[in-house]
């Protein structure tokens, strides 16, 4: 007689819903290869792309911060220093903690 044993994942996305109950009868679709559990903590990560609906805002932030770090040598040539840092403002619930990590 088979026993049964138990296999651990990580839910990534449901269809429909946001929220879904897994019970006997649910179907679990697996594509991809196994997520090794070391790099399990990078599924987490925030990325820029993570970011709806602020895209003209987010490539000029990205603009600022990637160029002084890719090319110093520009800053160095003009005599200009590089912003040490971003002032984000708005209204609560607009990104800003979000665009921040």
């Amino acid at each position: 007689m088979g026993g049964m044993r138990s296999v651990e994942f990580k839910v990534i996305e449901t269809d429909p819903s946001e929220y879904c109950i897994v019970a006997p009868d649910t179907e679990i679709f697996c594509d991809g290869e196994p997520i090794k559990r070391e790099d399990e903590e990078r599924l987490d990560e925030v990325g820029y792309y993570d970011v709806g609906g602020v895209r003209k805002q987010m490539a000029q932030i990205r603009e600022l911060v990637e160029l002084p770090l890719r090319h110093p040598q520009l800053f160095k040539s003009i005599g200009v220093k590089p912003p040490k840092g971003i002032l984000l403002y708005g209204p609560p619930g607009s990104g800003k903690t979000l665009i921040a990590r």
